[in-house]
């Protein structure tokens, strides 16, 4: 009995060392899966690839702008250099206005068109200021002088306490469209 029992469990702890063996090895692939894939990029077949734009063609502007008595404030940016379109990436702004001044929208456009409204967050306030930021992503393309353009309530805009703009706008220039 004593022998059937130590043979038993000699058994068993083999079998167990082969289970967790099994489980823990790789696996072999098998069929198409391990059939490597060889690419060849040839001017007959060629494979689309996304190119970085040049170093030149990248474009950053940051512009600030202060206002007094009024209940819109603007951050002006130079148009894209004549024969190129701007590919904007992404826009932000920070504007610190007075307290009750508080922003209604952001928008960003050309002299001619609104390309998108930036939706705007209340940050914490300043001494006698609100604090808002606003972000976009996406692709816009602009080929003339852009603005951001903050609207604000108004209450706090014609007493003459100043407010502040601070915009950004990242992306890169193409060949005209």
């Amino acid at each position: 009995m004593r022998f059937a029992k130590r043979l038993l469990v000699g058994v068993c702890a083999v079998a167990l060392v082969g289970l967790v063996g099994m489980a823990i090895t790789p696996k072999v692939a098998h069929g198409v899966a391990a059939t490597p894939v060889r690419v060849v990029n040839t001017p007959a077949n060629v494979i689309p690839a996304v190119q970085a734009p040049a170093a030149g063609d990248l474009y950053q502007e940051t512009v600030s702008a202060s206002y007094a008595f009024t209940s819109s404030a603007a951050c002006s940016f130079p148009a894209p250099p004549t024969g190129k379109t701007l590919v904007i990436e992404s826009a932000s702004i920070w504007s610190a206005n007075p307290a009750g001044a508080d922003p209604q929208y952001a928008v960003l456009s050309t002299s001619t068109a609104s390309l998108s409204y930036i939706a705007l967050q209340a940050q914490a306030t300043g001494v006698g200021t609100d604090n808002y930021i606003g972000a976009l992503q996406g692709r816009i393309y602009a080929t003339g002088a852009l603005a951001i353009t903050v609207n604000l309530n108004g209450t706090g805009a014609a007493i003459g306490i100043p407010g502040n703009l601070t915009c950004t706008i990242d992306g890169y220039l193409v060949p005209a469209i």
